[in-house]
């Protein structure tokens, strides 16, 4: 549950820097003022472009209310009429009640008088007096058939269709000359500045208005149209049409006046907008205004593409880190569970291997813990009656540190190592691996130690131990199965630089001690003076040392020489309770002086003495030293 537990925390860990990074990847500018997640949760909105568009013109109507309120509604506008109809009617007229004759003879007369002669001879009728004389020469023109020709073809109806035409033209000049296309242009232009600026405010049609289009296309149907009556009042009678191009230049004069037209319509149907805009300009509220925007914009660029594969990525990582939160959480209460119910079975077990590890300490109060976040357990120690905490409020307070030895640490850790492994339902598939397990124990210890471990031999599907201790990795070796154990050993690989190798290692001669290794060289020495004298020469002194280390524990420690224990002996045989009596230590002295002769912290000349050592001096010393150690006093 616990391994659990850490996985799901690990994950989580990994999922929470995912989470930062999908999260830094949404920029403040982007948010617009949102926290990340309250950006993400916002809704697509539909027709987004057009709201938002509305809520643009809505924030600058409260932004400019004064103008909006200041500033007038649409107002029609449009091109002047164009009288092409009647011009055309102008143009087809004549006076069909004038007798052909006349009209034929008076075409015939004029066309010799060339250009304008039909109006110069129509101003002449007005100056033949009573007397029916010639203007121009004074004769008698009673005679005159042409003057009769004269008087029929310039008739009153010939004068009033003369006037009628000079009427049409002046009017036409006058309607749409130069004032009145500068006002089409003022006209054009105001609606225009309206238009610009209503379109800050409220949804409004695009403007396709072309003002000096719209007036060249006013001047040149004028101009066609002027020239049309021009070549009417030079042949008044002929009846005549517009031509193409005069056609054409009206048209388009009136395809702009129409599209004018439509557009003012059109403008005009939204001066209800123009009122709403001028009512929120005097009671909207601009703070108000300003938020939805901002809230528009800002779902605007949540559901953009990148953006919202972006809140995908968050949102996903986010999901997926509260799933194993979830998941840690249900492991918690299960492992809380597990720790509730078996916490007292394991404190009683780990006090049962303290017991077999003869430990003077006990552990109490076992129970869960989950500091930091991390599932663990909090304890006591009780020593000597006396309850001592893990972990000390003051250093000076007895603590784990401070009252538990190097040795009683281990043990520690062995009694909870061993707990749980009894506490597993089964060890069938289990590879049980354990590491210097005798490291600071005590000879007692470290036996009770190879004894738990041998019971795990048969229960769990393999046991590995390592050690540094040869003794107890022996211990473990003489009582194995050794058809199904392995002895291994890790060696240097020679002349390779951090490199090494297992290799088979040979556990029954590891088992034979260096003190027994000593004692058979000396002795086969002494016997048959097999072996290398020099060897043996040096190993008397290594010998009598073992022996009396073992023999006499508490008056010869480690770190103190032979020279030491001698006088120690010799001043315990003063008292009233010896340890050697006055002819052991002789013999062990006169040992000593002669083993001292070989040994490099004695003698000076060590080397040369084992270089030059008499056998036979050396084959009954060694005879001696064997003698001595068997019995404890010399040879017979």
């Amino acid at each position: 549950y616990q391994r659990r537990v850490e996985e799901l925390g690990g994950e989580i860990s990994k999922l929470q820097s995912m989470v930062r990074e999908k999260e830094a990847a949404i920029t403040a500018d982007m948010r617009g003022g949102f926290s990340v997640d309250d950006f993400c949760a916002l809704s697509k909105v539909d027709d987004i472009d057009s709201k938002l568009a509305d809520f643009k013109k809505s924030v600058s109507v409260l932004r400019d209310a004064q103008k909006v309120q200041d500033t007038h509604e649409f107002t029609a506008f449009a091109l002047p009429l164009l009288p092409a109809d009647d011009v055309r009617e102008v143009l087809g007229a004549s006076l069909p009640e004038i007798e052909q004759a006349a009209v034929t003879a008076i075409g015939s007369h004029l066309a010799k008088l060339g250009d304008g002669a039909e109006t110069w001879v129509s101003d002449g009728m007005g100056f033949i007096a009573a007397d029916e004389n010639c203007p121009f020469c004074d004769q008698d023109l009673t005679g005159s058939s042409l003057l009769a020709h004269y008087r029929t073809y310039f008739s009153k109806a010939y004068h009033d269709h003369k006037v009628r035409i000079e009427l049409t033209t002046s009017q036409l000049a006058s309607d749409l000359g130069g004032d009145a296309v500068a006002r089409v242009k003022r006209t054009l232009q105001q609606a225009k500045e309206r238009h610009d600026f209503w379109g800050k405010y409220i949804q409004l049609p695009k403007l396709t208005l072309e003002i000096d289009e719209a007036s060249a296309a006013l001047t040149d149907a004028r101009d066609a149209l002027l020239a049309s009556l021009k070549r009417k009042s030079e042949a008044p009678l002929e009846p005549l049409e517009l031509d193409a191009d005069a056609e054409a230049a009206i048209s388009r004069y009136e395809t702009a006046a129409g599209g004018i037209r439509t557009l003012s319509e059109s403008l005009l149907a939204l001066n209800e907008s123009v009122t709403t805009a001028k009512e929120k300009a005097e009671h909207g509220s601009l703070a108000t205004a300003e938020a939805e925007l901002a809230r528009l914009e800002a779902i605007a660029r949540r559901h953009d593409a990148v953006t919202a594969q972006l809140c995908y990525a968050y949102l996903k990582a986010k999901l997926n880190k509260a799933e194993r939160e979830v998941e840690k959480e249900e492991a918690r209460k299960a492992l809380k569970e597990h720790r509730d119910k078996v916490f007292g079975t394991y404190q009683a077990a780990i006090n049962g291997y303290l017991v077999t590890f003869n430990a003077d300490f006990r552990v109490e109060q076992l129970e869960p813990s989950d500091a930091r976040g991390v599932p663990s357990s909090t304890y006591e120690f009780v020593v000597n009656k006396t309850h001592v905490m893990t972990a000390a409020a003051k250093a000076v307070q007895p603590s784990f540190g401070t009252v538990l030895s190097a040795g009683d640490r281990n043990t520690l850790a062995l009694a909870f190592f061993f707990a749980s492994l009894q506490a597993r339902s089964s060890l069938d598939d289990a590879i049980v691996v354990i590491d210097d397990p005798a490291s600071s124990l005590d000879d007692g210890r470290a036996f009770a130690t190879v004894q738990e471990i041998r019971g795990l031999i048969g229960k769990s599907r393999q046991v590995i131990v390592l050690a540094h201790a040869r003794p107890i990795l022996c211990q473990l070796w003489e009582r194995a199965d050794k058809d199904s154990t392995a002895t291994l050993e890790i060696r240097n690989v020679p002349g390779v630089a951090d490199a090494s190798t297992l290799e088979d290692w040979d556990a029954e001669a590891a088992a034979v001690t260096e003190y027994d290794r000593l004692h058979v060289l000396i002795r086969e020495y002494g016997e048959t003076s097999k072996g290398e004298a020099q060897d043996v020469a040096v190993a008397l002194r290594l010998a009598l040392e073992g022996f009396l280390r073992v023999a006499f524990v508490d008056c010869f420690p480690p770190g103190k020489q032979l020279g030491d224990f001698l006088t120690t002996a010799k001043q315990a045989a003063q008292s009233s309770s010896p340890i050697l009596d006055d002819a052991t230590i002789t013999e062990l002295d006169n040992l000593r002086e002669y083993a001292n002769q070989f040994h490099h912290n004695t003698s000076k000349n060590w080397q040369e003495n084992r270089s030059n050592v008499n056998e036979q001096q050396l084959s009954g010393y060694a005879r001696r030293v064997v003698a001595f150690t068997h019995l404890g006093r010399p040879s017979p």
